[in-house]
């Protein structure tokens, strides 16, 4: 399962959680794609110059830190954190792999 097939269902617990309108709902999710699109090309070349390898030992250590986040009393900005590394782990697993 990729990203995109948990989108709807990821959004749509978040605009409930926050009371987000329909336009910052999916603003969030604008905002991972254009992340994705902003850490490819930088990941690439700390791949050239670090190795796959460690590349890949990054992306597990953003899943890692992701996982640690608090999810008590979330915030929209810890939801926001989240998600930004969310995307760095998938965008060096994906390049490392």
């Amino acid at each position: 399962m990729s990203f995109c097939d948990l989108v709807g269902i990821g959004f749509d617990r978040i605009k409930l959680e926050f009371g987000l309108s329909n336009t910052m709902a999916q603003l969030i999710p604008s905002a991972v794609f254009s992340w994705f699109f902003y850490l490819s090309v930088p990941s690439g070349v700390l791949q050239y110059r670090i190795g796959k390898h460690n590349v890949l030992n990054l992306g597990m250590a953003s899943i890692i830190a992701l996982l640690v986040i608090p999810t008590d009393g979330m915030f929209v900005l810890v939801v926001a954190c989240a998600v930004y590394l969310l995307v760095l782990a998938f965008v060096n697993l994906k390049k490392a792999g």
